[in-house]
């Protein structure tokens, strides 16, 4: 593993970009990222307010200001929303519960907007789940390697970005793992779910 403190942030979204700018071949799979954050909702999933909300609150990273960063979400979000990447994510209940003011609305209602468009399937267990201490990123591009950003290092209690490049680990990562807290909700009941936070049901 090889640690990129504020690189990492900066691949991911070149990952994501030249995903949109450069669409699968007619024989490839499509572009595919399956992504779980423990504590908030995933990069290529936040609306405008939600991550700027996150980005100001973090502040200036080592080579990153405040606005770049912003700058940066806002190309990620663009490139999803063109269609040429497909997201599938996990994202914890109480994540989603504990958004509060015109942030929630405009992120729960944007979540539902990606998820008719068929940009993004979503699962949100409640309580506890399988896996629910990992968080990751994981993208295929056509068929080129896969890779992993992961955010978490639940063996040293530390919270920083690295880049993984052990086949049979991002393999773990974008099956196993991944499929078994994908396992622990339905996608088809998201966006009733959704709903049900908008209304404060």
């Amino acid at each position: 593993m090889r640690r990129f403190p504020s690189g990492a942030h900066a691949g991911m979204i070149g990952l994501i970009e030249g995903m949109a700018t450069n669409p699968p071949g007619p024989d490839d799979p499509p572009h595919l990222i399956r992504t779980h954050y423990v504590q908030y909702i995933p990069g290529p999933l936040q609306s405008p307010l939600y991550a700027r909300g996150l980005i100001e609150a973090a502040g200036r990273l080592v080579t990153w200001t405040v606005s770049e960063r912003l700058a940066a979400r806002d190309r990620q979000r663009a490139a999803i929303l063109s269609g040429a990447v497909k997201v599938e994510a996990v994202i914890p209940y109480k994540v989603l519960r504990d958004l509060t003011g015109p942030m929630a609305s405009e992120q729960l209602r944007y979540l539902i907007d990606l998820i008719n468009r068929g940009i993004a399937e979503i699962v949100v267990p409640k309580g506890f789940y399988v896996n629910s201490e990992a968080s990751y990123l994981i993208a295929r591009q056509g068929n080129r390697p896969r890779m992993v950003i992961s955010q978490l290092d639940v063996r040293r209690a530390t919270n920083r970005s690295v880049w993984v490049r052990n086949p049979r680990q991002v393999r773990r990562y974008f099956g196993e793992v991944f499929t078994e807290s994908w396992a622990c909700g339905d996608p088809a009941d998201t966006p009733g779910m959704l709903w049900e936070l908008l209304r404060g049901d």
